[in-house]
């Protein structure tokens, strides 16, 4: 396997990854406001969902954020400098 091999199944590896996590932080936004709507909460304590849905979407957005500011550095530069690191510390490991 070849380095433009790699370079571009990097590429889509991320762009896949991006919308995934993209569309699960949408999801977790809407079953927020779902649950608000349903009035769903916790059985003993009545603690309700959405503020944790909604907190969790938040998350999971960020993330998404970040797989798509990789894709971007990634497609500039040719690499992403973070994932160099983790590679080289592999790599020692092993060795």
């Amino acid at each position: 396997v070849g380095p433009r091999f790699e370079f571009y199944s990097g590429v889509a590896v991320k762009i896949v990854a991006t919308a995934i996590v993209s569309v699960w932080s949408w999801r977790l936004f809407v079953t927020g406001n779902v649950a608000r709507r349903l009035g769903e909460s916790t059985q003993l304590l009545n603690v309700p969902f959405e503020p944790v849905y909604k907190a969790l979407s938040f998350g999971v957005g960020i993330y998404a954020l970040v797989l798509a500011i990789e894709t971007i550095v990634l497609i500039r530069t040719g690499s992403v400098p973070l994932l160099i690191d983790e590679s080289r510390a592999m790599r020692s490991e092993n060795e």
